[in-house]
């Protein structure tokens, strides 16, 4: 299921998670692997595969861990393009020594005990489904921001008894001081994450201010046309009173009744104001 992993310009960011991802190795520093298709996940969300928008992404191509923005990236997309319905990319990894983490992901994803993808991606357009035959929501038009390897688990101490990771280990693929290095990587990702979260929280708080002060200034000038919309009216209901007799006008010495004499009439029953 997609779900809200931040924002971006005040719009929310989603990532979109595939568990089981056919991975590829290519080389000693890269691998192939599957970010999207078009299928309909298990809670009935669908990602147009046509609907990608890749362009910006072409020019800064990063590979994050599990979605973390504060983190340099672990590798880079050599290559992104749509093959048989699939969102494929190429992914490259640095120089060993160069990012710990980076070469942590991949001896895990090479070797096979990870093979999840997550694409990060910006919504246009959506739809949402109109029966139980159709999907819940689809997804028509999406910017891609980053592709994600994902699986490593959020709780630090949880990471021993992870299924992946625990056979790695037992394998060979990877040692326990690479195991204490994710985990302090998850435990910086965990930190960073409430950082952001508070952040978020204090802009839309704001927002939610600014907004409210903003509804209580057009309230206030709507009482005001109000206000002045019903001392029209009162006066257009006294000038025809006045127009039909019933309402008595002050008449000159010769008895005639002048516009001035009305206007002024009316005037002084509102205490001078129209």
């Amino acid at each position: 299921m997609a779900k809200v992993i931040g924002k971006r310009n005040g719009q929310d960011v989603y990532g979109y998670e595939l568990q089981d991802a056919e991975v590829k190795v290519l080389g000693e520093k890269e691998i192939e692997i599957i970010g999207s298709t078009s299928l309909q996940d298990r809670d009935g969300e669908v990602i147009d595969i046509n609907g990608w928008d890749l362009k910006n992404f072409k020019k800064n191509p990063v590979v994050l861990p599990a979605h973390n923005y504060s983190k340099p990236a672990i590798g880079k997309a050599s290559s992104v393009k749509i093959v048989d319905g699939k969102l494929m990319f190429k992914i490259q990894f640095p120089e060993e020594g160069i990012n710990p983490e980076a070469d942590i992901y991949r001896k895990l994803y090479k070797s096979g005990f990870m093979k999840a993808s997550s694409v990060g991606f910006a919504p246009a357009s959506w739809k949402f489904g109109q029966g139980k035959d159709e999907p819940y929501r689809t997804f028509e038009k999406q910017e891609l921001l980053e592709l994600s390897l994902v699986s490593v688990p959020a709780n630090p101490e949880a990471l021993l008894t992870d299924k992946g990771i625990s056979e790695a280990i037992a394998k060979g693929a990877i040692t326990h001081d690479e195991v204490e290095i994710l985990k302090d990587a998850v435990a910086k990702r965990e930190v960073n994450e409430f950082v952001v979260e508070e952040e978020v929280e204090k802009v839309v708080s704001q927002e939610v201010i600014d907004l409210q002060k903003r509804v209580d200034e057009l309230e206030k000038g709507l009482s005001a046309r109000v206000e002045e919309v019903l001392k029209d009216l009162q006066a257009k209901q006294k000038y025809e009173k006045i127009l039909s007799g019933d309402v008595a006008t002050p008449k000159r010495s010769d008895g005639e009744v002048k516009s001035s004499d009305i206007i002024n009439a009316v005037k002084e029953s509102f205490n001078g104001k129209m």
